[in-house]
């Protein structure tokens, strides 16, 4: 949009032949859709146009209004298909695994589960965070980490590494090592990150790391370097992060119903939920993606 912008003040064309607009689905964004939005409207009719999303429920309707706005064809391609199947799997508060659901519906269990959930109304579900260094130990245990854990705020998500410090986990001493040389290089590289020296031995400690807004771009990019080279074992983010950033996991863990907006704590939408379970299963490393 910023381009556009510039060409229109100098009265130039735009040096593009092909525009892409990535997480389309925002166009229904009450803040963020305006920039998709101008992007279409303003961009010259001779330049292509590709939108791509994981999470469009009604792309027919969106390239009708593309044709009406361009008064130029738009074709639609759809796939159904993930590369990684996804298979979503319950954690009962004792550390069992069982499937979520069946053909009939949700998994026995997990029925049962939720039948006396809603009498008690009590137990860890009711308080601040969940027991998380349970969860990872119960997940390390089942082969099932890398995962990322979408928390609702990013208080939580500085909280929940520091949670985690007591779990129980498989240590494999290569990959400890290659951390502790990936971050000594990456301290040689910024070394006025030594202020944060406390943060990347908790790292070095733990394997996981938090993930959100509200830090340093050169923090979130070591958190992205690192999961992204096998070297944590969790990540503890806000769900924004499931919108344009590449670190896959094998599972994703969603401990909440709600997310904070910026403004205020709001309900998943279908499209939040698909954006974050997206991010489960690594494609070439796992045959089966767990959510």
């Amino acid at each position: 949009r910023n381009q556009l912008y510039d060409a229109m003040h100098w009265g130039k064309d735009l040096d593009a032949g092909l525009v892409v607009l990535d997480e389309a689905h925002f166009l229904g964004d009450p803040d963020r859709g305006v920039v998709w939005e101008e992007v279409i409207i303003y961009l010259p009719v001779r330049v292509r146009l590709l939108l791509l999303s994981a999470t469009v429920a009604n792309a027919a309707q969106i390239a009708r209004w593309l044709e009406f706005v361009r008064d130029e064809p738009c074709a639609t391609v759809t796939s159904n298909q993930r590369p990684v199947p996804l298979y979503p799997i319950f954690l009962l508060p004792d550390g069992e695994l069982t499937p979520l659901k069946t053909k009939r519906g949700l998994f026995g269990k997990v029925q049962h589960f939720v039948d006396e959930e809603a009498k008690r109304r009590r137990g860890w579900m009711g308080t601040h965070l969940p027991p998380f260094s349970r969860i990872l130990a119960a997940l390390d245990h089942a082969d099932l980490l890398p995962a990322i854990f979408f928390l609702k705020s990013r208080a939580d998500c500085d909280a929940a590494v520091k949670l985690v410090a007591g779990a129980r986990l498989n240590v494999d001493v290569e990959v400890l090592e290659r951390l502790d040389r990936e971050l000594d290089a990456w301290l040689e590289e910024y070394p006025f990150l030594a202020g944060m020296a406390e943060d990347l031995a908790q790292i070095l400690r733990v394997q996981a790391a938090s993930h959100h807004a509200g830090h340093l771009p050169l923090w979130k990019l070591l958190v992205e370097r690192l999961m992204q080279k096998g070297l944590l074992k969790a990540i503890f983010s806000t769900s924004t992060v499931a919108a344009g950033v590449n670190f896959p996991a094998r599972t994703v863990v969603i401990t909440q119903s709600d997310r904070f907006n910026g403004r205020e704590f709001v309900e998943l939408r279908a499209t939040d939920l698909l954006q974050m379970t997206g991010r489960a299963g690594r494609r070439g490393m796992d045959n089966i993606g767990f959510a």
